[in-house]
């Protein structure tokens, strides 16, 4: 994610936009799953953040379903990136609980499933509500 938004800042208008979103997105995927580990180290509990989730709910719910338009400009500032890492791995330690309570669904079979987008949704929904 550094990589991403130093690249940004250094080269400003030099660089295509559509040519740095393939390494945001790495870059989120590789700074949620450092994330991942050093939360989940050891605790036995759910693992968070879900890479995928993060992903596709960002892509999904932020950008106007998967848009890539709108995909590039949410990542254009390291302030929306972490915004964003924050956000869904909030979101992604709520929707196992919410799909154990609501579908009784353990945690590494709903990694199995396809993503219950009305749960996940409704997970992010109440996070955006507390962080406000």
């Amino acid at each position: 994610m550094q990589f991403a938004c130093d690249v940004f800042e250094i080269a400003g208008d030099a660089v295509a936009t559509d040519q740095i979103m393939p390494v945001c997105l790495i870059c989120i995927c590789s700074t949620s799953d450092q994330r991942k580990k050093k939360a989940n180290s050891g605790n036995g509990n759910i693992v968070v953040p879900i890479p995928f989730y993060l992903i596709d709910g960002f892509s999904s719910y932020e950008c106007q379903g998967r848009n890539s338009k709108a995909i590039l400009d949410n990542l254009v500032s390291k302030d929306k990136i972490n915004h964003l890492i924050k956000l869904y791995t909030k979101v992604c330690k709520m929707h196992p609980r919410q799909m154990k309570s609501e579908h009784d669904v353990e945690y590494l079979k709903m990694l199995k499933m396809d993503i219950d987008y009305i749960t996940f949704g409704s997970a992010r929904d109440t996070i955006i509500d507390i962080m406000a």
